[in-house]
Formats: C-alpha cells, structure tokens, sequence
C-alpha cells in the first residue's frame, strides 16, 4: 500500500488529505517502454513498486516484446486479444485480483468451487465468464479468418518532442503501417493519427474518404495533414505517436 497526502483531497471522507494505493494499472507501449523495449531505469522502479502495490500491465503489445521484457521485474503483462481494446480492458479490470483473495481464490480449482449466482454477485457479467472459463467453456465460435476492423502502429520517442518534430517518426510508423495494409485483402477508409501529450493526454485526428491512400506517401500526406489539423501551443511537448488504418470494408 502506497499512501500520498495532498492538501484538500477528500474533504469530508475520511481520512482527509490521503489518498492510498493499493494497485497500479498500466499500458506498456509508450508509458513504461520505447520502441518495445523497457525505458532505461523502469524496471528498477517497477520492482520497488512492485513491493508496496499489486501492478497489472494491460496493453496491445504492438512490439510483442512485453512478456520477454517484463519478465525481469517479474510481471506478466495482459496482451489484448480483440479489436474492442477498451471493452477487453473493462472487463479484464473488473475481475480484481483482490476479491478472489478476499474470496479466498488463488487457483483454477478454487475458482470452480464457487456457484456462477456467488461470482455474478461479486463481478457483475463477467462472473458468469469467470464461471465458464474456470470450466473450460467457450460458446464462441472458432474464426480463424476473423474481417479487420482496424491496423495500427505507434512508438516513443526517446525524448518528449514538438509537433513539429514529429514528422520523421509519422513518416516510418506510416512505411511500417503500409506495409502491414498490403496483406489485407479488405480497403481501410479512414486513417487515424494518434498523439500522446507529455502529460499523457491521448488525442486523435482522423479523415475518411471513399478513395482509400493508394501508396504508401499518399498515407503519410494524409496522417501529415492530420497534425496540421491538431490545435495545442507549439509549446505542447509529445511523448508518443501512432498511425492507424481502420473503418475496413470489402474492396
């Protein structure tokens, strides 16, 4: 547990003043890493935080880099899966680790112990899918050629940047992502340019169009033109960048 005082939180809801930490949730690509590999000094960090609070990493992965990476700390990070990254999130999220301790639950097994009304009660829907899971039960079916909903690329830079300075990464993330665009059979309409503040604000442009990019500098032109359209001070410093295709539909 990690407890922080600051002046005039929680006035009225004690205690006053303190706000304490029991867990930490965190992306990986571009808060604790660069270019798929971990941020000089995070890993010392992550260990000594690793002592006072239960740490869970959540991320995409983009690099498939993490389990490697984060193996030192130790931790084993949650690779999303799916296309409904904040969906998956949620519900990855709502099966806290610390009511299954509270429940007594360490294991598999234990889990199959509890009646699906019991784990409904404690994790909402997701209990239901606990329930079905620890059995082994998945309804789902198997779609080994699933349709594309969206491609995308990001990364770090070593150093916060300015707009300005963004150009040569949104010209290689756009050369990696056109690359990747050529093994789907289905047209993307719509290119999404993703940037990180340095207080780790998430902002996005977008443009959609009936004619796809039909080269790889017509993309890059056209994520290019979307951090034009980005209104901040030009004083405002970047820590990420991401280039993405998306809105998929047969050609």
């Amino acid at each position: 547990m990690i407890e922080i005082s600051i002046p005039r939180f929680g006035i009225g809801k004690p205690p006053s003043g303190k706000l304490l930490i029991s867990r930490i949730v965190s992306d990986y690509t571009g808060t604790l890493s660069c270019g798929g590999k971990l941020t000089p000094g995070v890993a010392e960090r992550l260990r000594k935080l690793k002592a006072l609070v239960d740490i869970d990493v959540v991320s995409l992965d983009s690099f498939g880099t993490a389990h490697d990476e984060l193996r030192v700390i130790p931790l084993k990070p949650h690779i999303l899966r799916t296309n409904e990254h904040d969906e998956e999130k949620r519900l990855y999220l709502s099966a806290h680790k610390e009511k299954l301790v509270k429940l007594g639950i360490k294991t598999v097994g234990e889990l199959r112990s509890l009646e699906p009304a019991r784990l409904e009660q404690e994790f909402g829907r997701y209990g239901v899918r606990l329930y079905e899971l620890a059995r082994g039960i998945d309804e789902n079916p198997v779609v080994p050629d699933r349709p594309t909903k969206s491609i995308s690329v990001e990364d770090t830079f070593q150093e916060d940047v300015l707009l300005a300075d963004t150009e040569p990464m949104i010209r290689r993330l756009a050369e990696k992502l056109w690359s990747a665009s050529r093994k789907e059979s289905r047209i993307p309409r719509t290119i999404v340019l993703k940037l990180k503040t340095r207080e780790f604000k998430i902002l996005t442009r977008s443009y959609t169009s009936e004619n796809p990019p039909s080269s790889r500098d017509e993309l890059t032109d056209i994520a290019l033109r979307q951090r034009d359209r980005v209104d901040l001070s030009p004083q405002q410093r970047f820590r990420l960048v991401g280039v993405g295709l998306s809105n998929f539909q047969d050609a």
